[in-house]
């Protein structure tokens, strides 16, 4: 049991959800429902939790996802994600994201339609990859206005400071001088930046929420979805790209680039320099939690001289 997420026995209940989906999806598409099937797909105690269900009508078997939250977070994910479907779908006709099927309030669980597609891990032409993934990304960027809540660089950098610094410098007061100067950096560039260049972003975009399906990138995992700048989205990618795949690093962020800035406006990568080291501090922050780590240590430090390298310099092609 867990008291932050009491609806997870329940989510792991074959019978118990074939009752709920029944009533929550049998209307919408699976009518004569026969069964529920689960796998547990990811689970974080007193946080979130993924599961897989298949649900059978005699041989045939369609794949939703349901994700479920603490607290209520998930009645409003669920409402942005169903925004962010319909005004996708009025501006291309066809949303590259998982459709929003149900919010069920008694779980807090939001269920999702299952994407179709490859990992983008797993394709064998990377580059085509890339290219679909670039082309998704400026799309997203690119819809129009949406009615979003808005987070500025400050707001993410607070989310990421996971503890706060002041608890970081107590536990390790030898990054003091590093942890200090990169707060600075990211509180003057919060102040500079201009709120009219935010667009919709996905908040957390890397290769492992990315499926490739008829010449398209799909993305999974909106729960960030907000208004910011483009940089985000594209400095968290990039650096994705650079850490899997360090001998092609050149080669595919150059690809993703040219591709990118065919759909988007060179004003979107205004800010990469400062969110390349935003998101090498959040990879040093998640370093610095994983206590049971031996190298915990090494990579903390690595992680904030890579953010430190982007102060005072543009970020070079190759993230």
């Amino acid at each position: 049991m867990d008291p932050k997420l009491p609806g997870l026995m329940t989510a792991l209940n074959d019978v118990e959800m074939y009752g709920l989906f029944s009533h929550y999806l049998d209307r919408i598409d699976v009518p004569g429902l026969d069964r529920v099937e689960h796998s547990l797909v990811k689970y974080k105690p007193g946080k979130r939790c993924v599961i897989e269900y298949r649900l059978w009508r005699g041989t045939n078997c369609r794949v939703y996802y349901g994700k479920l939250f603490r607290k209520n977070r998930g009645e409003k994910i669920f409402q942005n994600l169903k925004y962010l479907w319909m005004k996708w779908n009025e501006a291309t006709g066809l949303p590259l994201m998982p459709e929003p099927a149900a919010y069920i309030g008694e779980l807090g669980m939001v269920v999702q339609k299952a994407v179709i597609g490859t990992p983008f891990l797993e394709v064998d032409q990377l580059l085509q990859a890339v290219r679909y993934a670039a082309n998704t990304l400026a799309e997203l960027h690119e819809l129009p206005a949406l009615e979003l809540e808005r987070r500025s660089l400050i707001d993410h950098f607070q989310k990421y400071a996971r503890p706060p610094v002041d608890q970081v410098l107590k536990e390790a007061p030898e990054l003091a001088e590093r942890m200090l100067r990169l707060e600075s950096a990211f509180r003057h560039a919060a102040a500079e930046e201009d709120s009219g260049d935010y667009r919709a972003v996905h908040g957390d975009v890397n290769p492992m929420q990315i499926f490739i399906h008829d010449e398209r990138a799909y993305f999974v995992d909106f729960d960030g979805i907000c208004l910011s700048h483009p940089a985000l989205d594209v400095s968290n990618f990039l650096i994705a790209i650079k850490v899997r795949f360090p001998h092609l690093a050149n080669e595919l962020i150059r690809y993703f680039l040219e591709n990118y800035l065919q759909r988007c406006p060179s004003i979107h990568l205004r800010g990469m320099r400062i969110y390349h080291a935003l998101i090498y501090f959040r990879r040093a922050m998640i370093a610095f939690r994983q206590k049971q780590q031996s190298h915990r240590q090494q990579w903390v430090r690595e992680f904030l001289e890579k953010a430190l390298r982007y102060l005072n310099q543009p970020v070079p092609i190759a993230g």
